[in-house]
């Protein structure tokens, strides 16, 4: 006869201690949304999502001749070649897809320290490799050098955490990002739902729509998820 034995008071005290971070830290993000200490985890956002952006055009046959960061948490990449399709739809979801992942990375593995060290080389090395300019490389030269000292000198549960806040700061950024190019100041700005618009039909405001619905979705499984992992004891 098969038994499961039931989870232990440690296993438990863990689980609940790692739901109970991912929710002071989602209420940290909202109440100091605007404040200058979230500010880095919301341009890392717009890192991930220009850093998106290239992966696409380099896999679809593509080359990056410019990787641009605007402390105003903007930015864009100039590239020639690559699907276009693909190359713009890959920023608002690629963003998504990195936060989600490094949220679920923090809650499910053991090994942080070692995750943001190499989270901090690809923050540093990108923006030389993909031709980055000014402040992309300024930005990314501090925060991947703090990330780096932190994997090496910070504790396990300091690094769990810090890779908690940028993957549900990512999250979190995301479907704010894609109503306010999108929808609240749609044909205003130029957007990639401007240019999937251009290439496949349809309207901007349409694209952010379906774009916003999908960011909502992922949302909220990775959080009914969440209340349902019993995640790394």
């Amino acid at each position: 006869m098969n038994t499961t034995s039931p989870p232990s008071k440690t296993s438990t005290s863990s689980l609940w201690t790692a739901r109970l971070a991912s929710l002071v830290i989602i209420g940290g993000l909202f109440i100091g949304w605007n404040s200058i200490w979230i500010y880095p985890f919301q341009m890392l956002t717009v890192f991930f999502h220009e850093l998106s952006h290239a992966i696409a055009a380099l896999l679809t046959g593509g080359e990056v001749l410019e990787f641009f960061l605007d402390p105003r948490q903007g930015g864009h990449v100039i590239h020639r070649g690559g699907n276009l399709i693909i190359t713009a739809t890959a920023g608002y979801l690629g963003s998504l897809a990195w936060g989600v992942a490094l949220f679920w990375t923090a809650h499910l593995s053991r090994f942080d320290k070692v995750i943001n060290g190499l989270l901090a080389l690809i923050i540093l090395v990108v923006p030389w490799l993909l031709k980055g300019q000014g402040f992309a490389l300024v930005f990314c030269s501090i925060f991947g050098i703090c990330l780096l000292l932190t994997s090496i000198k910070a504790s396990h549960w300091v690094n769990d955490f810090l890779l908690r806040l940028i993957g549900l700061s990512c999250v979190l950024y995301v479907p704010g990002d894609i109503y306010s190019d999108t929808i609240a100041r749609s044909g205003t700005v130029v957007s990639d739902a401007t240019n999937i618009a251009e290439l496949l039909g349809g309207s901007t405001m349409m694209w952010g729509i379906i774009w916003l619905v999908i960011s909502l979705v992922i949302l909220l499984i990775m959080f009914i998820q969440l209340w349902k992992s019993p995640g790394a004891n």
